[in-house]
């Protein structure tokens, strides 16, 4: 339906909230709804009124700030994922050897293997 309509379902990750908009607008709503409880003695009616404003509070322009972090930090990620995979292969360690490594060599040369000796 969506792709029908000219949109495209784009998934977040999961675990990530820093990459979801809501995630910012939704710390904007709690803290007027916390800033406006300043008493604690908030009741249903009140904080369902409270959470209405806080909502409404939550401008087209907050909304354009929101995305736009989060676009920073998505093209952050993508920057940081392209370097990765060199850093890592320039510190990794290959664990395929061939029986003719140096690990063990001075052990092989004297006819003793370490768990011999340990007999």
């Amino acid at each position: 339906m969506l792709l029908g309509s000219g949109h495209a379902v784009i998934r977040l990750p999961p675990y990530m909230c820093d990459l979801n908009a809501i995630e910012l607008a939704w710390s904007k709503i709690k803290r007027i709804v916390r800033d406006t409880n300043v008493t604690a003695d908030m009741f249903l009616t009140k904080l369902r009124e409270t959470t209405k404003n806080g909502i409404q509070e939550v401008t087209q322009e907050d909304w354009a700030g929101f995305c736009y972090h989060v676009a920073t930090l998505e093209a952050e990620y993508w920057e940081k994922d392209r370097v990765l995979p060199d850093v890592i292969d320039q510190i990794s360690i290959s664990l395929n050897t061939n029986s003719d490594s140096e690990v063990g060599d001075s052990d092989s040369e004297n006819g003793s293997s370490s768990s011999e000796e340990s007999m």
